[in-house]
């Protein structure tokens, strides 16, 4: 939890001199390369990469959230409802192969 409040504050500096798209992505490479780690190694070296991936997931939400109702006007309302019961639409309702439920 501590990495996570760390990376929100930090992303938060540093989107004043990084735009928040770039910012995202930059994390987002990041994170996925720990996760590659992570999967790939064994020992103390995979335990950090997976400690280190709540810094850079920490902008994620949020910098998603505010570039997808960027703009939007009088729609920013419903765009927000929409992107917000996506996530619980992923949680209830997650992809599958019908294999699983016959």
């Amino acid at each position: 939890m501590l990495g996570f409040m760390a990376g929100r504050f930090l992303g938060t500096f540093f989107m004043r001199y990084v735009r928040p798209a770039r910012l995202l992505s930059i994390y987002a490479a990041i994170n996925i390369t720990l996760l590659i780690i992570a999967l790939s190694t064994h020992g103390r070296i995979a335990v950090y990469a997976v400690m280190a991936t709540p810094f850079f997931m920490s902008i994620m939400f949020p910098t998603i959230f505010a570039l997808g109702i960027k703009d939007l006007g009088e729609e920013s309302k419903i765009a927000s409802s929409f992107l917000v019961m996506s996530i619980i639409g992923g949680g209830l309702y997650p992809p599958h192969d019908g294999d699983h439920f016959r």
